[in-house]
């Protein structure tokens, strides 16, 4: 039987890693054009083309923020929360494709640099961070956090 400790180590590694993808997945389409993330955007079906410019400009900086919130351990459970409600989306977003019977290059992620992801690998990242973050909303209290600090 896990130790409660052991526990909170698996949850710091869930939290961290998470935490860490999202950051840097909102930080690579930070540093690019708007107009990049947009293109990528504009290979899934599901999306409507009127939703594309507010997307494009927020959806970055949900990830950046939320992602840093997770690795700071600040608002953990809040954060973790959109967390898992942006991997819910973005797994309805990658089916997209498979439903319409075309396929996306590549699944935009982490912008338009040389880390790109095909869309099948950033589905199987997408249902790890949502489990992961599924996990971290019920956890009350994690280790090495600025939620030890306010709470």
């Amino acid at each position: 039987m896990a130790s409660s400790r052991n526990i909170a180590y698996w949850m710091l590694a869930a939290r961290l890693w998470v935490g860490a993808v999202l950051a840097f997945a909102g930080f690579m389409k930070l540093m690019e054009p708007t107009a990049n993330f947009q293109a990528s955007l504009e290979q899934y079906p599901l999306i409507p083309s009127v939703l594309l410019p507010f997307l494009a400009r927020t959806v970055p900086w949900i990830e950046w923020i939320g992602g840093s919130f997770l690795v700071l351990g600040y608002m953990t459970r809040v954060s973790a929360f959109v967390s898992v409600l942006f991997c819910l989306g973005f797994i309805v977003v990658l089916s997209g494709p498979f439903w319409a019977g075309s396929s996306a290059k590549d699944c935009g992620c982490f912008g338009q640099g040389a880390f790109a992801l095909t869309v099948s690998q950033a589905y199987i990242l997408d249902w790890t961070n949502l489990i992961l973050c599924s996990l971290l909303v019920s956890v009350k209290k994690t280790i090495f956090s600025l939620d030890q600090l306010f709470l």
